[in-house]
């Protein structure tokens, strides 16, 4: 891997920076650039990967693909009675994202398939991406973030808080343990709240 490009995160100049990594990298045969942008939750991902597609408008097609658009329903999850573990391996169907992903690629209609969502770096699945973006925030912002963000999903803010202190935070402490996803990017923006 060439030499780890990092910047602090300002949507618009990191949707321009992929977008050059993209130029350098788009394939003379045809098949599509795979970017994954990952990230603690509420870092930025959906927010850098929209920002991508007005970028990318005049030169690519592009198509996203979000891990949120997975979620396994609560009542067919495994569980295993660690909250943090069951949020990283069991809310989301990585396996039927990878697919989708795959199935993008393989459709010969677009110039770049971008995933985004948390937990993209899992080592199973670290091979899927020709360019790795990584957003890193930290874990204080992300619980103040999302309690604000997802108040009236929980039902409050406080609910929300907890929810991101023994559930989110930990899975994402778990990942960066076992993957650790940081490393593995070509490309890391810096949140400096």
């Amino acid at each position: 891997m060439p030499d780890q490009l990092r910047q602090p995160f300002v949507v618009e100049e990191a949707a321009d920076t992929v977008l050059a990594e993209i130029q350098q990298r788009v394939r003379h045969n045809g098949a599509p650039v795979v970017v994954g942008i990952s990230g603690i939750d509420c870092s930025g991902k959906t927010t850098l990967a929209r920002a991508l597609r007005s970028a990318v408008r005049d030169s690519f097609t592009m198509e996203a693909v979000a891990v949120d658009d997975f979620i396994i329903p609560s009542g067919h999850r495994r569980r295993n009675g660690v909250a943090h573990i069951d949020y990283f391996e069991n809310t989301f169907d990585h396996a039927a994202f990878a697919s989708k992903v795959k199935d993008r690629v393989g459709s010969g209609d677009v110039d770049v398939v971008v995933g985004e969502g948390v937990f993209l770096f899992r080592r199973e699945f670290i091979g899927l991406w020709d360019l790795k973006v990584w957003i890193e925030m930290d874990s204080r912002e992300s619980v103040a973030r999302g309690a604000v963000r997802d108040a009236e999903y929980f039902g409050s803010a406080g609910v929300a808080r907890s929810e991101y202190e023994h559930r989110f935070v930990p899975a994402h402490h778990h990942h960066t343990e076992r993957d650790d996803p940081m490393k593995q990017a070509d490309i890391v923006f810096i949140v400096d709240e």
